[in-house]
C-alpha cells in the first residue's frame, strides 16, 4: 500500500518542553530535543521515523528554550505533506499539562501519539494504532525495560 493509499494517521504530540537535566553538559546551550545524533538533532530523527510511517501533522510542545526549537522546526524542508508547528506549553509545564495545552489541537477523532522528542525506537506505527484501536483502552503506551534507574515506568505483572 502507497503511503497516499494508506490510512490517515492521528497527530503526533512531541514534547520538547523539559529541561534536558541528564544531559546539562549539553543542555545549558541547546534544549534537549536539539541535541544531535549522526549530525541531525534528535527531534529531527523523531519527526522522520513518523513521517516514514505515514504521519504527516506534527504538534512540539515547546517550554525550555523554545524559540531555538521554534527556529529549527521553521528552517527545516520536511517532506513533502508534513507539516511542523511548535506551542508554546510553558516552561515549567509538566507531561500532561503540555499535552492538556494541546487539546485543541489534538481533538478530532480523540486518536493521537505523544512522544517525547528523544523517543527514538523501533515500533511498528500502524500495528500499535491497530492494537490501540482493537483493545478499546483508553491508552496505549510504549516502554522498554532499561537499567537505568531514572526515567523508569513500573508496570504490575
Amino acid at each position: 500500500m502507497s503511503q497516499a493509499e494508506a490510512p490517515a494517521r492521528p497527530p503526533v504530540a512531541i514534547l520538547c518542553g523539559g529541561r534536558g537535566t541528564r544531559l546539562q553538559e549539553h543542555t545549558q546551550a541547546m534544549p534537549k530535543p536539539l541535541v544531535e545524533i549522526g549530525g541531525w538533532p534528535i527531534v529531527w530523527h523523531v519527526i522522520q521515523l513518523y513521517a516514514a510511517q505515514g504521519f504527516t501533522r506534527f504538534l512540539l510542545a515547546t517550554g525550555y528554550k523554545g524559540e531555538m526549537i521554534e527556529r529549527f522546526a521553521a528552517e527545516q524542508a520536511w517532506p513533502q505533506g508534513v507539516s511542523v508547528e511548535c506551542f508554546d506549553t510553558g516552561l515549567d509545564t509538566q507531561t500532561g499539562g503540555r499535552i492538556k495545552k494541546l487539546a485543541a489541537e489534538l481533538a478530532g477523532d480523540g486518536t493521537f501519539c505523544a512522544t517525547y522528542a528523544d523517543g527514538v525506537a523501533d515500533i511498528d506505527l500502524a500495528s500499535l494504532l491497530d492494537f490501540h484501536s482493537d483493545h478499546g483502552g483508553l491508552a496505549t503506551m510504549t516502554v522498554v525495560r532499561p537499567t537505568l534507574q531514572l526515567g523508569v515506568t513500573e508496570l504490575a505483572s
